[in-house]
């Protein structure tokens, strides 16, 4: 195994994220396992669904019948998040981070651009 605990608790400082950061690097672990050791690190869990495992949303294309991943154009550009994919979806978005209230009282929350219903 690439990883032995040994009863520890897996955290995200230490050799073991390096190590395995290294093996994705090199290839010897595929990006569904490095997603893996990644959601574990940030302590997300199958056992609890507040915590469970997140995926990146990395594909454009959910019509067609076969899928080339070769093909650039069957991925969303993840230099931009989710919500600013087009331009109308921005622009609701901004719509609503104008339109927040913006609180000054302690424990207040600060307006944002993008909600989400992950815990953390």
């Amino acid at each position: 195994a690439l990883l032995q605990a040994r009863g520890l608790l897996l955290e995200a400082q230490g050799q073991w994220l390096r190590r395995v950061t290294s093996a994705w690097q090199h290839a010897r672990i595929s990006n569904f396992d490095y997603l893996l050791y990644l959601n574990l690190a940030a302590g997300r869990s199958f056992n609890d669904l507040a915590q469970w495992p997140v995926f990146p949303w990395v594909l454009s294309n959910y019509v067609s019948s076969s899928l080339d991943l070769d093909n650039p154009q069957h991925f969303r550009d993840l230099s931009k998040p989710v919500g600013a994919l087009n331009p109308s979806r921005l622009a609701d978005f901004k719509r609503r981070y104008a339109e927040m209230p913006t609180d000054s009282f302690e424990g207040a929350v600060p307006p944002f651009m993008y909600g989400t219903h992950y815990s953390t």
